[in-house]
C-alpha cells in the first residue's frame, strides 16, 4: 500500500471492485484495498467506450453501486437518506444535467423518482424557495406555481399550449360573468366571454346580455335554427341582410313599424319590394276597408277601399303618389247605387295631383269601379268600369 502521500496510476481494461467498505478521500485506487491520500486529486477510469467500471457490492457480492468511464451511475437498490436529509441540510443544489435514461452497461435503464405519500410527495422551488412545481401523490395532482393542487392539473397563472386542450369538459373554477375568458393579449380586447352566471357567450363582447352575444358582424354556412330572432334594439334597419359588408340591403327587418324590406332599406309597407315578385300559388290580398259610406281619405296601407252610396253621394280621397311608386288602389261601389239618383262616388286627389290629367275621377254607374298606380308623382287609371 503507497503512503497517504503518493499517488498511483493505473489502466483498468474491466471492472474494479471495492468490497469492503471503503472510505474514498481523494486520488487513487487499488482493488480490494483501501484508498487514501491527503490531497484533492480524484479517481479516474479511462475508457472512451465506457467499458470500464467502478462498483461497490454489499458482503454478499451484490452490486450495490456501479458507475462507468462515461459518468453513468446505478444504484442496484433503494437508497435511504437519514433525517431526509443530503449532507447537512434538506436542500439539494445541482449545476449538472441529470439523465432520467440511458446507458448502463449496454443496458437502457429508466430512474424513476419517488417521494412519500403526502400532498407534497416532490416540489421543485426557486433559489428563493418559491413553488415552481408540487406532486401531491395523495390525490394524483400536479400543481403548477401551485404547492397545493385541486385539480388534476393545476396551473396558478397563464398557460400557452401549442396544440389544443383536448377533453370532455372544461370549467372555471367558480361561476363568474367572466368566467372563461379569451383575450387578444393579457388584459386586452376579448375575444371570447363565457359568462357561467347566466349561461350566456360574448364574442368580441365581454358582458354578454344575450345567450350569443355577437358584437360585429357574423357569419353562417349553414341557417341560423331558432324560435325566436331579436335584435338587440328596435329600429327602422334592426336586422339587415347585405350582400357584402356596408353593401346592397337584400333584406330589411323595421322593427320600430313592423315592415319587412325585400332588395329595399327603407320598407314603406308591411311588405316593400324592389323588383319583381313571383307567387306559385295565387295572392291573397287582405287589405279591404270596412265599407266607407261617407267621405273617407285613403291610407297608403290600404287597397280596396269598398264604397256604399245609398245614403247620398261622398268622395274618397286618394293619399299622396309622390314617394310611392308603384302604389295601387281600388275604388269599389260595393252596393250598386252610384248610378242610382245622382249617387255617385268622386274619386279625389290630394297637393294638385292629378288622375290621368284630371283633377278627380266619378264612378257613376252601378257597381262601378276605378283601380289606379302611382308613378311617384300622379297617379293613372289601369282599368275602370
Amino acid at each position: 500500500m503507497k503512503s497517504a502521500t503518493q499517488k498511483t496510476s493505473f489502466q483498468p481494461t474491466g471492472r474494479i471492485w471495492l468490497s469492503a467498505l471503503i472510505a474514498v478521500l481523494a486520488w487513487g485506487a487499488l482493488a480490494g484495498t483501501e484508498v487514501a491520500a491527503s490531497d484533492d486529486s480524484n479517481l479516474k477510469l479511462n475508457s472512451a467506450d465506457g467499458s470500464t467500471q467502478f462498483g461497490i457490492q454489499n458482503s454478499g457480492g451484490t452490486d450495490v453501486i456501479m458507475m462507468n468511464s462515461l459518468g453513468g451511475a446505478v444504484f442496484q437498490s433503494s437508497v435511504t437518506v437519514s433525517s431526509n436529509t443530503i449532507m447537512s441540510g434538506t436542500t439539494v443544489y445541482m449545476d449538472k444535467t441529470i439523465w432520467l435514461a440511458g446507458p448502463i452497461n449496454g443496458t437502457v435503464t429508466p430512474l424513476g423518482i419517488r417521494g412519500p405519500a403526502n400532498t407534497t410527495s416532490i416540489q421543485l422551488q426557486t433559489n428563493a424557495g418559491g413553488n415552481v412545481l408540487n406532486l401531491d401523490s395523495n390525490n394524483s395532482r400536479i400543481g403548477i406555481g401551485n404547492n397545493a393542487p385541486g385539480y388534476t392539473l393545476d396551473v396558478t397563472g397563464s398557460a400557452r399550449a401549442t396544440v389544443a386542450f383536448v377533453g370532455p369538459t372544461h370549467r372555471p373554477s367558480a361561476d363568474s360573468i367572466t368566467a372563461i375568458q379569451l383575450q387578444n393579449a393579457a388584459g386586452g380586447t376579448t375575444v371570447l366571454d363565457v359568462d357561467t352566471n347566466n349561461t350566456r357567450i360574448g364574442i368580441a363582447n365581454a358582458a354578454p346580455g344575450y345567450t350569443l352575444d355577437v358584437t360585429g358582424s357574423a357569419r353562417a354556412t349553414v341557417a341560423f335554427i331558432g324560435p325566436t330572432h331579436r335584435p338587440s334594439a328596435d329600429s327602422a334597419t334592426a336586422i339587415q341582410l347585405q350582400n357584402t359588408a356596408g353593401g346592397t340591403t337584400v333584406l330589411d327587418v323595421d322593427t320600430n313599424n313592423t315592415r319587412i324590406g325585400i332588395a329595399n332599406a327603407a320598407p314603406g309597407y308591411t311588405l316593400d319590394v324592389t323588383g319583381s315578385a313571383r307567387v306559385s300559388q295565387g295572392l291573397l290580398l287582405s287589405s279591404l276597408t270596412a265599407v266607407k259610406v261617407g267621405a273617407y281619405t285613403a291610407l297608403a296601407t290600404d287597397y280596396i277601399v269598398r264604397c256604399n252610396s245609398n245614403g247620398g253621394a261622398f268622395a274618397i280621397t286618394l293619399p299622396t303618389a309622390i314617394g310611392f311608386t308603384g302604389l295601387q288602389f281600388i275604388v269599389k261601389d260595393v252596393n250598386g247605387t252610384a248610378g242610382t239618383g245622382g249617387k255617385n262616388i268622386t274619386v279625389n286627389t290630394t297637393g294638385g295631383q292629378t288622375i290621368d290629367g284630371a283633377a278627380t275621377y266619378v264612378i257613376s254607374t252601378n257597381y262601378g269601379d276605378v283601380k289606379v298606380f302611382s308613378d311617384g308623382a300622379n297617379w293613372f287609371i289601369i282599368s275602370h268600369q
